[in-house]
């Protein structure tokens, strides 16, 4: 099995924009340092993981694809999900809460998993969401260092 984080995203607070940034420093038990999702909880880092064969896609590119598909305008969260890690992946990953994710020197811990919202047109219709199987928040147990292109043990 193999995860490579492809891209890092700060959705700053204050200028209410994102950046793509190639490192980052997580506090332990806050999150990303700016971020909007900084010191909330257990929901500190949003992370999507990015299922593919071709592990040098870049997630742009597998966004598109994934927005193009028929039931995107159906879902409630796919236009406004904003993920803070993408993790590429050569198989489906586990997203059971507690499970930990290690990026070099640091941990994080899964604390929930996407939710679906009642209002959604997938959702009521029982039908398949990208995000309800690969989108979860993290908690950072063990802070430090992040760069893109960093190998994820799992």
């Amino acid at each position: 099995m193999s995860f490579i984080l492809k891209d890092i995203i700060l959705y700053d607070k204050e200028k209410k924009g994102s950046e793509k940034i190639s490192s980052i420093d997580l506090i332990s038990g806050k999150g990303i340092p700016s971020d909007k999702h900084f010191d909330k909880d257990s929901n500190q880092i949003s992370v999507l993981f990015v299922e593919t064969s071709d592990m040098t896609s870049v997630p742009d590119e597998v966004i598109k694809a994934i927005k193009s598909k028929e039931n995107f305008e159906k879902g409630l969260c796919h236009k406004r999900y904003k993920a803070n890690l993408y993790i590429m992946c050569d198989q489906h990953p586990d997203l059971a809460i507690g499970r930990e994710i290690t990026i070099g020197n640091v941990v994080l811990s899964i604390s929930k998993t996407k939710p679906c919202f009642d209002e959604c047109e997938l959702h009521q219709n029982n039908e398949y969401c990208f995000l309800k199987k690969n989108a979860c928040f993290v908690e950072v147990k063990t802070g430090g260092i992040i760069n893109v292109e960093d190998s994820v043990n799992y």
